[in-house]
């Protein structure tokens, strides 16, 4: 009698379902490979997405079965393979990943609606980011090991480049516990931007902040500051609002400044030479583009992969080159296997002309109004903000975060009539 008593109150304590949907969010920022069977790689991530489906499922007993997001995968990958398809080839793996991730996060998007857990994920995200950003700050300084991938082959080899060590090692770009900086950094960006309206935590905000600065990701900064540019309301401007901007302002430029006189002058000196390496295209345009030292700056890459994606465009304009075709024709452009480093520009190198179909809308649901009051608009386009310079920086194909976008917009939208708090 007691301890059936003592296992009511304790489950009433615990609750479970906030811990397995903890220990899914906690699991969305981990990469580790495992192993990979031919292109197919078993990960953490994708292990916490097939085991946490079928947890979620038995847990709720009954599904509210929603195709949004499954309807999106398929077009995705019909459109993504058509030239594969075309020949009578089936790319399992992708059909994999775009099926797997599609259902998990309608499970997910359904489990959180029936355990009104909306608020608590969004809370799990700002607080995984904060903890994975002190992470990343003690990688700086070599206190923590980085995350490295033991599996040939995989997607993410690419982004090693100019990833690791500053000045002979003596410093690194900080990671968390995920494979690349720049990734990572988007990552932070969107749970920046969702504490700033759901959380609102200051100290997490700080945290999330000096996480994305231990990135020296310039996208992820560009994306901080697109988190606030898509939520200004132009024609609304007050002076508690001008205020409130010249405030955050100044203490984000106090604290760079404190920051620079605390850390080594080398963490500086780095930092300032990838952001004037943006503007140093004369030194980047001139060489050869069959200079391999060139394909070792992360700006130049991008502009010369910006290159060789138009030539493979014109070379497959009907439909593309599919997935597992595409960095085959980098390699064969730049000598080195790359992707486009623009999911926008992968849209039309994977699938040709058909790329304009992902493409319209992607930005249809990032500056659509449907299904969105005005008060959740504007925190949708808080998260959209680093989605959309993620997008337009980095590669998603075969990512999770490429249903990021219709995740949250479906999230945000369900909160409307299903708050809790």
């Amino acid at each position: 009698m007691l301890i059936s008593k003592f296992l009511k109150d304790t489950e009433l304590l615990i609750k479970l379902p906030h811990i397995l949907v903890f220990l899914i969010t906690a699991s969305l920022f981990i990469d580790i490979n495992f192993f990979a069977v031919g292109s197919f790689i078993i990960s953490t991530k994708f292990l916490a997405v097939i085991l946490g489906t079928l947890i979620m499922l038995i847990d709720l007993k009954v599904i509210n079965i929603n195709l949004h997001l499954i309807k999106y995968a398929i077009i995705f990958y019909f459109i993504f393979n058509i030239s594969r398809l075309s020949m009578g080839s089936f790319e399992l793996p992708s059909f994999i990943y775009f099926m797997s991730y599609a259902i998990f996060l309608t499970v997910f998007l359904n489990y959180l609606s029936q355990r009104r857990l909306n608020n608590f994920f969004l809370q799990s995200f700002v607080f995984v980011c904060s903890i994975t950003s002190i992470i990343a700050i003690f990688q700086v300084f070599n206190f923590l090991p980085t995350v490295t991938s033991s599996v040939e082959n995989n997607v993410l080899d690419v982004y090693s480049l100019n990833q690791g060590d500053i000045f002979g090692g003596s410093f690194n770009r900080g990671r968390g516990l995920m494979f690349d900086s720049n990734f990572f950094g988007m990552t932070l960006a969107i749970g920046f931007a969702i504490n700033r309206f759901y959380k609102k935590s200051l100290f997490a905000s700080i945290l999330i902040f000096l996480g994305v600065l231990s990135t020296f990701s310039r996208s992820a900064l560009l994306a901080l500051i697109f988190s606030y540019i898509f939520t200004l309301s132009m024609l609304k401007f007050n002076v508690k609002k001008i205020v409130k901007f010249f405030t955050a302002a100044t203490l984000i430029i106090t604290l760079i400044f404190i920051l620079s006189s605390i850390f080594p002058s080398s963490i500086l000196t780095y930092f300032v030479n990838r952001v004037l390496e943006l503007f140093n295209f004369t030194s980047i345009l001139n060489p050869s583009i069959n200079d391999f030292n060139l394909l070792e700056s992360s700006t130049s890459i991008r502009i010369f992969s910006l290159l060789a994606a138009y030539y493979i465009f014109l070379s497959n304009p009907l439909f593309g080159t599919g997935i597992e075709g595409s960095r085959i024709a980098f390699q064969e452009y730049l000598g080195t296997s790359t992707v486009a480093h623009n999911t926008f520009i992968e849209f039309f190198v994977v699938s040709g002309i058909f790329g304009i179909i992902p493409t319209i809308l992607f930005l249809q649901i990032f500056f659509s109004k449907s299904n969105l009051n005005v008060s959740y608009l504007k925190k949708f386009r808080a998260i959209a903000g680093p989605l959309l310079i993620s997008f337009l920086t980095l590669t998603h194909m075969q990512s999770l975060l490429l249903f990021y976008p219709l995740f949250f917009k479906k999230l945000i939208s369900n909160m409307q009539t299903n708050d809790e708090y």
